[in-house]
């Protein structure tokens, strides 16, 4: 089965360069992309625990020394400052590091805190990293044709994906990277901890994490059928900055993943001839070309022969 990729008049350079975008959760148009609820980060025994095991280290005493120094710096010449920087001084510190470090702990572990401290830094640190590819299965949908396609102005490609280029994996347990269906809920999903102190199938639950910030969106959004594959944004082939400041990054698509065009109902003269130039090329002599044209007896549109 193809997928399809509905696009404006003005990205006929898709076509013609080869190049599509991967775009970060941040710029996607519903703004609950990857900000699933986060109950907890881990229990506060098993963070604890982890921040004594630090403690031991000698590299976190080095730490807490330079941390130390650094924040005295600036007050040495109106106090004497050796004790506070003695072996001595540190070592009452490390001695204590549990209890002097727990009220703030429990305030980082504060469920109230988590939610939109954490859910929004992980959004942000995604939409630094990866960019999403969305595609659908439905070529005939009014709604996908008005809101992405210029109220039928544009026009749709439909691409093969069965292509290696839907499965980019680096390794046999890469949980990105290769093409994978949109998971539709009714309620906003929720990762009870995000770092399981439990023994679990760490590969499994990896997977399970990336799906929930990359493939889980509501069932509002369950008329676009949508399948996605999500790639690193350092594999983008070019990237520019648009007016406001949006970063774009493109990657590049092979000709061969083309399998068919077709133009919106409304499609204009120009876009159409230009469109019609580009498929000209030898590149593209394997891509058939359809016309949706507006149903005289439903709310559809049918997808013909053009």
């Amino acid at each position: 089965m193809p997928l399809y990729k509905y696009l404006n008049a003005e990205r006929v350079d898709v076509l013609d360069k080869l190049k599509i975008r991967i775009t970060q959760p941040s710029a996607l148009n519903d703004p609950f992309e990857s900000l699933p609820m986060i109950e907890k980060i881990m229990e506060e025994g098993d963070f604890y625990s982890l921040i004594n095991d630090q403690v031991e280290k000698s590299e976190l005493r080095e730490t807490v020394k330079e941390t130390i120094e650094k924040e005295l710096s600036p007050y040495k010449k109106f106090i004497n400052t050796d004790l506070f920087e003695s072996d001595e001084f540190i070592d009452v510190i490390m001695e204590n590091f549990d209890s002097l470090t727990r009220p703030f702990i429990k305030e980082a572990l504060n469920p109230e805190n988590l939610n939109q401290s954490y859910s929004e830094n992980f959004k942000k640190s995604f939409s630094n990293t990866f960019g999403v590819l969305s595609l659908t299965q439905n070529p005939d949908n009014l709604l996908m044709w008005s809101h992405y396609c210029d109220s039928h102005r544009g026009f749709l490609i439909g691409l093969d994906q069965n292509s290696p280029f839907f499965d980019q994996r680096i390794n046999d347990i890469d949980t990105i990277r290769k093409l994978k269906n949109v998971q539709y809920v009714s309620q906003r999903p929720q990762i009870d901890k995000l770092f399981k102190s439990e023994k679990v199938d760490r590969d499994d639950y990896l997977e399970e994490i990336m799906n929930l910030f990359f493939l889980t969106k509501s069932d509002t959004w369950t008329y676009e059928k949508e399948m996605r594959i999500v790639l690193p944004l350092e594999n983008a082939n070019e990237t520019f900055e648009m007016a406001n400041g949006e970063k774009v990054y493109l990657i590049d698509i092979p000709s061969s993943i083309i399998k068919s065009v077709v133009y919106g109902s409304q499609i204009n003269e120009k876009t159409e001839n230009r469109i019609s130039e580009i498929l000209n090329r030898d590149k593209f002599d394997h891509v058939k070309i359809f016309r949706s044209e507006l149903d005289m007896n439903n709310f559809k549109v049918n997808i013909i022969n053009a």
